[in-house]
């Protein structure tokens, strides 16, 4: 299986679209300390397999261990490139 990692700035606007609507945060707010990760990284995981494997389902990456998920990303929890304004 080729190696997927997840690099914010290579996401499509469809894929960022998709991570809002998957986990209900816009983009600026999702590195913000104590917000739920899981749906997050469920929908960054879809996205960086997807990209190698078409077929590759939601259901799939939610059964992810975290491990393969480390593997997809690169990291457990990569920090967004937009920041809340604050």
């Amino acid at each position: 299986m080729p190696e997927a990692t997840f690099d914010w700035e290579d996401l499509t606007l469809e894929e960022i679209e998709f991570l809002e609507e998957y986990t209900g945060l816009s983009i600026d707010s999702m590195d913000i300390d104590g917000r739920p990760k899981g749906k997050l990284l469920v929908a960054m995981a879809y996205i960086a397999r997807r990209r190698d494997d078409p077929d590759f389902t939601v259901e799939q990456a939610r059964k992810m261990k975290i491990r393969e998920a480390n593997d997809a990303l690169g990291a457990i929890v990569p920090t967004p490139p937009l920041k809340a304004a604050g």
